[in-house]
């Protein structure tokens, strides 16, 4: 993960790229059960946005949802997290860690991009648990909790979170009445939704 290593990214991706394509980076990095993103991690996950023109970064590794951003428009998942795996019961990490991470979250995330430029409009993420290798519904602490691991400020909107920060800038560029309303999203002409969800 360094410069030379993000320029031959940008330079394949030129080659590579057709009109009207955007851009989605899918990285299996960093360590697992790990409560804060790595500096080198998003340096070089920014980069990715920065120089080679990524509109999304989808990093997956960590066994728990990280925190992650919106950086100049595009959004970076720094780790989504399982969405099922076979730990139950483990801890999560060297004691002192497993107080700020739970084993037990999963999380769906439904990124709206914009398909002309590809940066975020919306964010909804919806957080499940695991219970007997089968997921449920988050109970309320679950998905307050998912939503401190996230970070940023979110809105329960019918069992999912609705991200506040970040998405509205981006929508504001397109429609902003309702992005001053807090109607995170352009016309449905303009978005494109992007899925993601990891199984261990």
């Amino acid at each position: 993960m360094d410069d030379d290593g993000v320029r031959r990214l940008a330079a394949l991706t030129r080659r590579e790229r057709r009109a009207g394509d955007i851009d989605l980076w899918s990285l299996h990095w960093g360590g697992n059960w790990v409560a804060d993103v790595p500096a080198a991690q998003r340096r070089f996950a920014r980069a990715l946005v920065d120089t080679a023109g990524a509109a999304l970064v989808h990093g997956h590794s960590s066994h728990q949802p990280m925190p992650l951003e919106v950086h100049r428009g595009p959004l970076v998942l720094h780790g989504c997290g399982d969405l099922n795996n076979d730990y139950e019961g483990i801890e999560p990490g060297p004691a002192g860690r497993s107080a700020r991470l739970r084993a037990d979250l999963g999380c769906l995330y439904f990124a709206t991009l914009d398909a002309r430029g590809g940066g975020l409009l919306a964010l909804d993420v919806i957080p499940l648990q695991r219970r007997r290798l089968r997921l449920q519904v988050a109970s309320a602490e679950a998905r307050a909790a998912a939503a401190r691991q996230l970070g940023g400020a979110w809105r329960e909107d019918g069992g999912a979170l609705r991200m506040l920060n970040g998405p509205r800038r981006a929508a504001a560029e397109h429609d902003p009445v309702n992005a001053a309303k807090g109607l995170a999203g352009p016309p449905a002409d303009h978005g494109s939704q992007c899925t993601t969800g990891e199984t261990t």
